[in-house]
């Protein structure tokens, strides 16, 4: 059974998390991500990257910085 059961409305992607999140990375690092699709491979790819983005993003509470990702 591949048959889609539910898509979101545009206004729902727009303003998801994952879509506040790319828009942070395409502001910090200049770069144009569309989609999930793109983020993902970007987040392979740059795994370093994403992993700092993600950290300042999320303001992941801490008591120190890290050293390495």
């Amino acid at each position: 059974m591949n048959q889609i059961m539910w898509t979101p409305e545009d206004k729902q992607i727009q303003t998801s998390q994952m879509m506040t999140f790319m828009n942070f990375v395409n502001k910090r690092y200049n770069i144009s991500l569309r989609d999930y699709n793109q983020l993902y491979n970007w987040s392979i790819e740059k795994a370093a990257d994403f992993w700092v983005c993600f950290w300042e993003y999320s303001d992941i509470i801490h008591h120190k910085s890290f050293n390495n990702v």
